[in-house]
């Protein structure tokens, strides 16, 4: 009869063997675990890179337009007040002040008319400046922190107006201590500078235009100085270290007097991913950029923001206008897209478990039935062969009965003989036995016999008588 194993061999292949082995089936599913998750690391960093790609491009394409938006409104407004000195240089009672300004009539009369324009065109301060830096009259005389009588012979803008061009500046005044925007024009009579008629403007205004802490606003002069912020930590800051020289020069001029200088923890986004985001969504213009955490920060936290910085020029001044769009609704919605993927991966994963799992039972059930059956074969061979060796040995048992049986006929028959044989031996015995004690008394008998017959030839009688009566009886 064949043996298990040999039924194994023959009926379930090394493949199939191998393909139903619990470690062979552990490492297929543990291959198959690790392509799903390279998978999903696969496609949640392509949505988080597509996501953020485009939340940027949208981001830039909302950021340009306001930011366009703040420099035309900047642009007009400064454009709106660049005419303002030169018209009242024009004026009889400013030129006639210049030419007497030791006349109080004249005085007087530029006084109001300053005070007019002022109120007029709604700037900060009008005054105006003699040729040696003393100011003659202004918008505010007589009030308190009247610019009257102050030497202005530091400021850049009178120095560059004394020389015959107009000069603009942006400072903190050294007598009022507000900040505002100064445009001096010349006043020129036989070829010289007679005076400087100088306008202030308060652009704070401006630095509220970004809507607070939601998308920080700044503006830098040519020195790299925030002097205008929505954040009010940022203002007065650099955007980088200033040299010794200049740090001096603004000492001399007073631009920011009484304010600390400091640079600004603002530095661009240097990662790979950084890099080629910024080359593929955002334009030369743009860049990334986070702010160190040192307390700077809109809402007063210690945390380094990241932003979408947008840079625009604005004003004749050579200034620096930056919008910070921040980066934490583009890269939560990035997130928000990165979990939304992962989800529905996730899904079509157990979708795919699910499907593999009746896909292999299927197998399994098949493959259990190709087993069954070569079994329910095996077995009728088995059965078969069985059936036709107990057939054999049923005969074979018959033949050894049959022959038994005839043994034990002949043995019986042999039996029959020997008791015979016995019985005759018996009798022969017997018989023998007769015949021995039959023949002892005839011999005796034929002895004395012989013995009288003789001697009765001899004549013995009595010897013969004697002998007779020997004989027995």
């Amino acid at each position: 009869m064949p043996h298990s194993d040999d039924f194994l061999a023959v009926h379930d292949p090394a493949t199939a063997q191998a393909a139903h082995e619990p470690g062979s089936e552990n490492r297929r599913w543990w291959g198959f675990a690790v392509v799903l998750g390279a998978g999903l690391v696969l496609l949640c960093a392509l949505t988080w890179l597509v996501s953020v790609q485009r939340g940027l491009a949208a981001l830039q394409e909302s950021t340009a337009t306001r930011a366009d938006r703040y420099a035309a409104t900047l642009e007009s407004t400064l454009d709106r007040y660049e005419f303002l000195p030169a018209l009242v240089s024009l004026h009889p009672f400013v030129r006639g002040l210049l030419q007497a300004p030791d006349d109080p009539a004249r005085v007087a009369a530029a006084n109001h008319y300053l005070a007019e324009v002022n109120r007029r065109s709604h700037a900060s301060a009008t005054y105006v400046i003699a040729a040696n830096g003393i100011a003659l009259a202004a918008s505010n005389a007589g009030e308190p922190g009247s610019f009257v009588g102050t030497d202005y012979r530091f400021r850049p803008y009178f120095q560059i107006a004394a020389r015959g061009e107009m000069g603009r500046f942006y400072a903190i005044g050294v007598t009022s201590d507000e900040p505002g925007y100064y445009i001096a024009q010349p006043v020129e009579a036989g070829g010289k500078v007679i005076g400087v008629t100088v306008v202030k403007l308060n652009l704070e205004w401006f630095q509220r235009a970004g809507g607070g802490s939601a998308e920080p606003l700044m503006v830098s002069d040519d020195h790299g100085v925030i002097f205008l912020s929505s954040v009010p930590a940022w203002q007065y800051r650099t955007l980088g270290p200033l040299p010794a020289s200049l740090h001096d020069e603004l000492g001399k001029t007073r631009q920011y007097h009484g304010r600390d200088v400091t640079p600004l923890p603002l530095e661009p986004l240097t990662s790979p991913v950084t890099e080629w985001l910024a080359a593929t969504a955002l334009d030369p213009g743009a860049r990334l950029v986070r702010v160190r955490a040192d307390g700077t920060n809109p809402d007063g936290s210690e945390r380094a923001d990241r932003y979408l910085e947008l840079v625009r020029k604005v004003g004749p001044a050579g200034w620096t206008m930056q919008v910070m769009a921040p980066l934490d609704p583009v890269l939560g919605n990035a997130r928000n897209a990165t979990v939304a993927a992962a989800l529905a991966y996730a899904c079509i994963c157990l979708l795919l478990v699910n499907w593999r799992q009746r896909r292999q039972r299927t197998r399994d059930m098949l493959y259990s039935r190709r087993l069954l059956e070569a079994a329910y074969d095996e077995l009728e061979r088995r059965v078969e062969a069985r059936t036709a060796d107990l057939m054999a040995i049923n005969e074979k048992l018959e033949e050894e009965v049959a022959e038994r049986t005839r043994a034990e006929g002949e043995l019986r028959a042999a039996q029959d003989e020997l008791v015979q044989a016995s019985k005759l031996a018996a009798l022969g015995q017997m018989a023998a036995g007769i015949t021995h004690e039959l023949n002892q008394p005839l011999a005796a008998l034929r002895t004395f016999s012989d013995n009288t017959r003789v001697l009765l030839e001899r004549g013995q009688l009595a010897a013969a008588e004697g002998n007779l009566s020997q004989l027995p009886t």
